[in-house]
């Protein structure tokens, strides 16, 4: 999954110091939940521009991050300090402009062309908003591209403001779902051979594939994962697992996996 920050909700919505700490409080806590599904070699994708948006009418995220009331600890600090300040930035990447410079995006007829929302349509991402950001406080968002002024889609990206949401898509292993328990004989059934928390790391790096399966490739081998239709106590969706053949993963999948 690509992880994309939407500028565009830093709008100065904070009242107070103490306001904009609980919003990039609540923000820090989705990347948090993010972190183990993102992987250590995607960056969570930004704007140069966001350092001098605003928390408050008169503060901007810059000026918060050296403000000795903002209440963060040293390692939550550094934390979003390296998220939401380094780089890369989507607006300097030249091969993402240049796909880009024939598209206009608008959002409720504004024209957000300039802003990092295109970028998570074309790469088919997903936003993290500020709460309380107005038109940005939507779950899904339709955005509007015209394509060399002419051709006019409309497509919904995901927006996430609230930890829940962001739990939703982070997979949880189940390693009670007794079909694939490798203690037991099932017919039909083959058992899961990796340990709990191994299973939950394939799980992490997962594809995602039609009728809520999963797919991942871990330690060599091919495994699939199934949505139990069920929430564990803290909101994560959870999965049962088990090995496949190469012959059973989809060649979309095995591309995204990057094994041919």
């Amino acid at each position: 999954m690509k992880f994309f920050i939407n500028e565009l909700s830093f709008i100065g919505q904070a009242d107070s110091v103490f306001t904009a700490n609980t919003l990039m409080k609540e923000i820090l806590y989705i990347f948090k939940e993010i972190d183990a599904i993102r992987g250590k070699n995607n960056p969570v994708r930004k704007h140069s521009n966001l350092s001098n948006c605003y928390l408050t009418s008169e503060l901007t995220l810059c000026q918060w991050f050296h403000d000795k009331d903002n209440s963060l600890t040293h390692d939550q600090r550094s934390f979003l300090l390296r998220i939401l300040t380094k780089s890369p930035f989507i607006n300097e990447e030249e091969s993402i402009k240049t796909k880009l410079q024939s598209c206009k995006c608008l959002h409720n007829q504004q024209d957000i062309s300039d802003s990092s929302i295109p970028v998570t349509v074309h790469l088919q991402g997903i936003l993290i908003s500020l709460q309380s950001a107005g038109e940005f406080s939507e779950e899904n968002i339709i955005i509007t591209l015209i394509i060399e002024a002419q051709d006019s889609q409309n497509r919904t990206i995901h927006n996430l403001t609230q930890i829940h949401q962001a739990r939703r898509i982070c997979p949880r292993y189940n390693p009670d779902y007794s079909k694939h328990d490798s203690m037991r004989k099932w017919e039909n059934a083959t058992p899961m051979d990796l340990s709990d928390e191994d299973a939950q790391k394939a799980l992490n790096q997962s594809i995602e594939y039609k009728d809520r399966q999963r797919f991942s490739y871990f330690q060599e081998k091919f495994y699939r994962f199934h949505f139990e239709n069920t929430y564990d106590d803290k909101g994560y969706p959870t999965y049962h697992g088990y090995p496949v053949k190469d012959s059973d993963v989809p060649n979309d999948i095995k591309k995204q996996l990057y094994i041919h």
